[in-house]
């Protein structure tokens, strides 16, 4: 695979805060002081976790009043647990982000960003965006509430919606489709290659994937 076009700190910024939102991750803003991920650009474009408040407050009021020894033989759970859950997340996210193309480091700069990730240059790999191959469409079958189009007979061209999929038990393998007939009255039962993808009313991710 080869780079993607070359992208500006801010916008490989953005195109990271993009895939974590869409992972379901609460990125943070830059006034937004709770958990959530942070992105900061800072001579490079850095990632990090930020525990919610409690958790973090109960880790600080251990460290302000020393309470562990120094070889950390000993030390209350909250600063143990914090650990855990950042470097849990940690990982999370540069699966997330290696996943979708991008570079990560760790360790990159354990002075200015301890715990940080630094994410480089983006990747041609495939895509969650990507559109699905018409190959593909319908392998397992067509779920109800599809459009699929007739490919030949007395209704071809006509887009009907499925109503009902059958399926060997056995195999699980597709045997026939019933669809909406298209008098409006009653059912048209078809073979599954007789019919192929139109129409999904299912909300849909955006247009194929374009990186910036």
């Amino acid at each position: 695979m080869t780079d993607l076009a070359p992208m500006t700190d801010d916008e490989l910024a953005d195109a990271v805060r993009d895939e974590l939102t869409a992972a379901g991750l609460t990125v943070l803003g830059p006034e937004q002081d709770r958990g959530g991920v942070r992105v900061v650009v800072d001579d490079g474009v850095w990632v990090s976790w930020k525990c919610g408040a409690e958790l973090s407050a109960a880790a600080m009021a251990v460290l302000r009043r020393g309470a562990y020894r120094q070889d950390r033989s000993q030390t209350h759970i909250s600063l143990a647990y914090q650990g855990t859950v950042t470097e849990a997340m940690t990982g999370a996210i540069a699966a997330i982000l290696t996943a979708t193309g991008f570079e990560v480091q760790d360790d990159a700069d354990d002075y200015h960003h301890p715990m940080d990730l630094l994410v480089g240059p983006r990747r041609a790999v495939p895509h969650w965006r990507d559109p699905i191959d018409p190959a593909l469409d319908g392998a397992s079958g067509f779920m109800p509430g599809v459009r699929v189009r007739v490919r030949s007979g007395e209704f071809a061209g006509a887009e009907l919606t499925v109503s009902s999929t059958g399926v060997d038990l056995r195999t699980r393998a597709v045997i026939g489709y019933r669809l909406e007939h298209p008098s409006g009255d009653g059912f048209l039962d078809v073979p599954p290659d007789a019919v192929e993808f139109a129409a999904d009313d299912f909300p849909a991710p955006r247009s194929s994937h374009a990186p910036a």
